[in-house]
Order: C-alpha cells, then structure tokens, then sequence
C-alpha cells in the first residue's frame, strides 16, 4: 500500500516537473530578425502594431511611413493608448529644402490620436537628440506590478527609423523580441525616463514629473540579453544634460572586443569615436590572429594624404581630411589623460583604421553622396566570436555617446543562436557585396562619354545593385581614374547630378 501510494506521488511529481517544462518551453523568449532592404522590416512593424491589445509607447527618431501610421490610426480606433516620443517634434524648420518638418509630421500624428512629446537633449549649449527606434506593444506603462500582464508584451529594437528608406533602400536590422519580461521592463523604464521629462511639441511646454517607474515584482535578469542605454550618460530633472566623463555603451563595447578571442566583425554606418577605433587598434595588436574587420557607409571615406589639398576644405562640398593629424594635435593640446582626446568630435576614422592595420571596406556607391539618392548602410551592430551580438540605434561616433539618446542590446546563448548566425550571414553578404563587379564599373569610366554620380542608387542600376564593398585603396585608384579623366569632377560636379559628362566636363540631370 505504501509503495503504491509512493510510486503514485512519484509520477505525480513527474507529471508536474514535466508540465513545468513544457509550460518552461512555451514561455520560451521568441527573437526574429529582419534585415533591410526588402526583407520584411516594415510588415513586422505593422503585424506588431496590429497585434495590439491595450498600449503602444514609441521612441523614434525619424517618422514619415504612411503605412505605418495608417497602422496605428487603426490601432487607435479599436481603443489602443499610443505615446510617441518623437525627436524635436516641435522644429518647424525642414532638413532639406522642401522636406516635410517634424511640426507638421507631429501634428498628423496628434490628429491621429497619437500623443506626441519630445525631449530636450544637451551637450553644453550644443543641441542633442532622441535617436531610439524602439517600440513596446502592451507593455506595463503605468508601472510593473502583479496586475500587469507582460505575456503579449512585445519590443521591436534596431537600426531602422520609421520610413520607407529604412525598409526599402538601406541596410537596417530589426529586432522582434516576445517573452522577455525583464528585457522588456528595461526598456519601459527607459521610456518612462523619456516621457516623465519630455514636452508637449505645440507649444513646447514641460509634461511634469511622474516620478520613477516603478516595479513591484521580482525579475531575474536575463540570461540571454543585456541592454545599455546613453541615457545613464545624462543628469538633469526636465531635460538630458550630459555629464562629461560617462560613456555607458561605448564602456560595455570596449569590454566585449577586449573578451573576443577569434574575431570582431563590426557593421555600422559611421565609424567616428576614436575611442572605439583604438579599442580595434589595441585588440589587433595583442592578438594578431584576430579577425578585426569593419565595413561602413560610402560617407566615412577620407581622403589619402596626397590627395587631401586636391578638394575642397569647408561648404556643403567639402570632403573629410586627416584624422590622425587633428587627434594628434588634440593629444598635443591635452597630454593627458588620453580619454579626452578619444571622445572629441571631427574624426572621420576609415583611413585611421586602414593605417592601423584593420581591415575595412566600405559600401561605395556614390562620387559625391547626395541622401536622397543614396542606399545607405545603415547598421550598428558588431559580431563578437561569431556568438554575441551588440546592435541597437547608436551609431559608432562621439555624437552617439555624448549628444544623443540611444541603446544597444547585447545578446548571446543558445535562445538566440539562430538570429547570431542570421547577423553573420548578413555581415559575410555585405563584406563581399558586388565586389566582382569592380572591374565592369572601372571599364565604363574608360569607355563611356558620361559615368553616373551615384551609381549604387536610382541612377545607374536599379536601386542599391550598383553598390559594391570596396577597400580604401580600391576607391583610391577609382578616384585616380575620375579625376585623371576629369579634372574639374570635384570643382564642378554638385550632390544633385546625376551624371558627369566626360566629354563636355559638364554635370547633368537626368530624369
């Protein structure tokens, strides 16, 4: 009898170790990627908001997708609370000439239901931003406590604003992450920070301070993902005001390239904090085996040092210079510590990091880069021992880490090998990108009456296919080409050409 009863509490207790298991599985974190251009970014931001129950709260830097805010004007007529934290919503004035303004883009939202704040961001007296691109579906806005339900929570992160530019032309990153509470609650509380000190954007009045957000609940931080914000960089009660001397994110990726044992693969669309290169530099030389490989946008292209006089130093077309004369200069200026140096603006880093014995390509697609044409590579991520990856919205510059509002996710573990793999098959594609088809584009500049400027956007090849990845040297000796055959190129030629006639020495316009 006894025996009996044991051998039946015994297969109880299996029964419900094994449920807890399965109920363990099920409540397993779930994490997609999507990569851009074309690969389903934008319907999974839709599928996203379309999903939502009760609540939306949005940070996004650059706003202007119509099929997304029809998505939300949906949202919100079956009852869904929207916030959006929308960069200098009120800044009526445009970019570009002719360009719509963030005031008028937030009033649409406003009309849409949507409640539209901005935040004031500050280095000094030097304005900042609010770059995030994430977006929590049914969160806990109001605070985390038992009564909150995170099981349909939802957090989409990247490097893709809100357009048709981050899903049709450039090469971007979106996360989809579902059953990650802790993940979740960190970057609500993010939010919360947001919101609490942001304004109203028509009349640019200050919301009031709510309070710290609270969290009622015990959460286990994960083991999967670590997320950083700049925000810890910033002090201040109704706006950000940087603190000289934090620099949370670039701290956490100088820690992860000195923990690499096989190889760094860096993607990001600029490459303009020093810090970050010398960490490169320092890592190379410790472990010459290491695979330290960079590629970046057609914008970081500097000049080599005999061509630098050759064009113009200041305007609209002026092209970047020397760094590593202006980061001397700065460490003549300031001895010490070396920190200082390394966080200051200006520098443009893709020679500095040619001449350091990193290698680097570039996505080169343009002569000279005009943004309405251009199929930008518009990453931010980086590959550690091809098992942890950091990505999020902060570009690898000084602005990112001082004058903006931004974050990274660090992820790794079995959870999420697949999406690891996905962002190094994506990093392999890109480093290789129509890089056979140099020599054809060498060809035409010697055999054609007229080149295209930008030939890797909506001229030349269909949009993005004549883009190709390409060294510093090799665009050296492309440049040797355009300039031998036409001298006055940089004199003349302006972003808004499309063509540049050898034959006449003319730039053109063609529709």
């Amino acid at each position: 009898m006894w025996c009996r009863s044991f051998k039946k509490s015994v297969q109880f207790i299996l029964f419900c170790f094994s449920l807890c298991l399965f109920v363990s599985r099920t409540d397993a974190v779930e994490v997609e990627v999507k990569f851009s251009p074309r690969g389903g970014a934008g319907e999974a931001i839709i599928n996203a908001i379309s999903n939502a129950h009760s609540t939306l709260d949005i940070a996004m830097y650059s706003f202007s997708s119509g099929p997304i805010l029809e998505a939300l004007k949906r949202a919100h007529d079956r009852g869904v609370q929207i916030r959006l934290i929308f960069d200098d919503a009120a800044n009526s004035q445009p970019e570009n000439e002719g360009d719509t303004t963030k005031f008028e883009w937030s009033g649409r939202y406003e009309a849409a239901g949507i409640a539209v704040r901005y935040v004031d961001v500050r280095r000094g007296n030097v304005k900042g931003n609010m770059h995030h691109k994430f977006m929590i579906v049914d969160g806990c806005p109001k605070g985390l406590d038992a009564d909150c339900d995170l099981s349909k929570a939802v957090l989409t992160n990247g490097s893709g604003n809100f357009s048709s530019g981050a899903d049709k032309r450039y090469d971007e990153n979106l996360l989809v992450i579902k059953n990650e509470s802790w993940l979740m609650t960190e970057f609500q509380k993010e939010f919360h920070e947001l919101w609490r000190r942001s304004r109203y954007f028509r009349d640019q009045s200050y919301v009031g301070d709510m309070g710290p957000y609270k969290v009622e609940v015990d959460l286990e931080s994960s083991p999967n993902f670590k997320p950083v914000f700049t925000s810890q960089n910033f002090a201040g009660t109704k706006n950000f005001n940087y603190v000289y001397g934090r620099h949370a994110v670039a701290d956490a990726l100088i820690r992860a390239i000195r923990q690499a044992k096989e190889s760094v693969f860096v993607a990001t669309g600029h490459f303009r904090l020093m810090a970050l290169a010398n960490a490169l530099r320092d890592a190379k030389r410790a472990n010459p085996d290491l695979d330290i490989r960079v590629i970046s946008d057609s914008q970081e292209y500097v000049f080599k040092s005999r061509q630098q006089y050759a064009f113009p130093q200041s305007g609209p077309y002026a092209f970047h210079t020397s760094t590593t004369r202006a980061y001397d200069a700065c460490r003549k200026r300031y001895p010490a510590p070396q920190e200082r140096c390394e966080y200051e603006g200006g520098y443009h880093l893709s020679r500095y990091l040619f001449e350091a014995g990193i290698p680097i390509r570039l996505k080169y697609y343009a002569y000279i880069w005009h943004y309405p044409y251009e199929p930008q590579l518009h990453h931010k991520y980086v590959i550690v021992d091809g098992r942890e990856i950091w990505t999020g919205s902060y570009n690898w510059s000084v602005a990112a880490e001082t004058h903006t509002l931004e974050n990274v996710i660090g992820f790794t573990g079995e959870a999420v090998r697949s999406v690891v793999n996905a962002y190094t098959e994506n990093f392999k594609t890109l480093w290789r990108l129509n890089h056979e088809g140099l020599k054809a584009h060498q060809d035409q500049l010697e055999t054609l009456d007229s080149f295209p400027i930008h030939f890797g956007g909506q001229y030349g090849l269909a949009a993005g296919q004549g883009a190709m990845a390409l060294t510093l040297k090799e665009i050296d000796n492309l440049l040797d080409r355009v300039t031998k055959d036409s001298p006055g190129f940089f004199k003349e030629a302006r972003p808004e050409h499309t063509h540049w006639n050898v034959r006449t020495q003319r730039g053109e316009i063609r529709e």
